[in-house]
């Protein structure tokens, strides 16, 4: 049962949840492109630590939002107990317009907190003045993406070795509409997250 789905920015007190919400997302709802091969995994959740979860939250161009929700019937909400409120989702937008990350703990999921968490996204985006947003899809996360109006822009590699597909939106497109640029186009911002060397956190 869901009680009082909430989403609000990051503050560095999150670290610790933050993470177990993205480690457990990856371990259990990646399978499909993990396919719990150690060194993939080791290169994604390398940098799943809560100092460095902080240090992304601590950048200006970036924007983390978290999501928070009491789940009566599931004991293992991050950062509370049975009942209480905890962080359930996680997702981290720059304002090169890459949406770096979007994850929802395995228990939580299927009780609005991705859309929750995609919405709070695109409109920090929008009040940057992003025209695209662009995201590396896991096998899991494409269907639910295009159900928001993301293109597929076809197969991509992660700096972790992943192989996804690049998925954008241009997020003043009208419904019905042909987009007008391309996935990597973004009004002159630099292309990836300043938080990591790499384009995938």
């Amino acid at each position: 049962m869901k009680i009082g789905l909430t989403t609000r920015a990051a503050v560095a007190a999150d670290a610790d949840a933050v993470c177990t919400v993205l480690r457990l997302a990856i371990l259990e709802t990646c399978v499909d492109d993990h396919r719990h091969e150690p060194a993939i995994l080791d290169a994604w959740l390398g940098n799943k630590h809560p100092a460095q979860v902080a240090a992304w939250m601590a950048v200006p161009a970036n924007y983390m939002v978290v999501a928070e929700m009491a789940l009566a019937d599931q004991p293992h909400v991050a950062g509370g107990d049975i009942g209480s409120v905890g962080i359930v989702g996680v997702a981290l937008i720059n304002q090169a317009g890459k949406l770096a990350l979007c994850h929802v703990l395995p228990q939580a999921q299927r009780h609005g907190v991705g859309t929750a968490l995609l919405r709070a996204a695109e409109a920090k985006a929008r009040e940057w003045g992003v025209g695209t947003v662009r995201i590396d899809g896991t096998r899991n996360s494409q269907q639910f993406y295009a159900r928001f109006g993301y293109n597929d822009a076809g197969r991509d590699k992660t700096s972790y070795g992943l192989e996804c597909n690049l998925l954008w939106k241009e997020l003043n497109a009208s419904p019905g509409t042909s987009p007008g640029t391309s996935p990597g186009h973004n009004s002159g911002s630099k292309r990836f997250c300043s938080c990591n060397p790499h384009p995938s956190l």
